[in-house]
């Protein structure tokens, strides 16, 4: 069940995309050499899996605007949030995870940016017995719709409070 939901959502997001690509005159960026000052953001992502529905919010703040690598358009964030989840099979349960973690993004064309990172926190189990800390990588990317909104999308480790897909938008702070 949780792998077609993530390939349902994966299925809509290239067709919301599709028509932004074949309009796009396609530059890539990737090794654009200029320096660019990267902004705040807020991001809100929400997540429907096998007997789960949540979200999450961050707040990323970018730390190496030009990246690690000389002549690649990267760049390094840092996050701050947490993920809310509603669990509900054999009894109900509400997940809250304050988290934090680290990003480090490619800018592939204008229009889209790639991701990896990892993240770790501590899982707390309203109405069940979970008081654990938690962590993986993630994988996603950004889709710059336009007056800097961004499509996210995110796939990582799925755990007890959390499905392993989420779609979202990223707002400039």
């Amino acid at each position: 069940m949780m792998r077609k939901t993530v390939f349902y959502v994966l299925a809509a997001l290239i067709c919301l995309c599709m028509p932004a690509v074949a309009s796009a005159d396609v530059k890539p960026i990737i090794q654009d050499k200029m320096s660019e000052e990267r902004s705040l953001r807020i991001d809100i992502l929400g997540s429907v899996g096998n007997h789960i529905v949540g979200g999450s919010g961050w707040f990323v703040m970018p730390v190496l605007h030009d990246g690690f690598i000389p002549g690649l358009n990267d760049s390094f964030d840092l996050e701050l949030g947490g993920y809310v989840a509603w669990y509900f099979k054999d009894a109900s349960y509400v997940f809250l995870e304050p988290a934090a973690g680290v990003k480090w993004n490619f800018h592939i064309l204008d229009e889209l940016t790639v991701y990896v990172g990892a993240r770790t926190g501590l899982v707390l189990g309203l109405g069940a017995d979970i008081f654990e800390p938690d962590g993986g990588g993630i994988i996603g990317l950004y889709w710059h719709l336009g007056q800097g909104v961004d499509l996210r999308f995110e796939a990582g480790y799925g755990h007890v409070g959390r499905a392993a897909g989420q779609l979202g938008v990223s707002f400039p702070f």
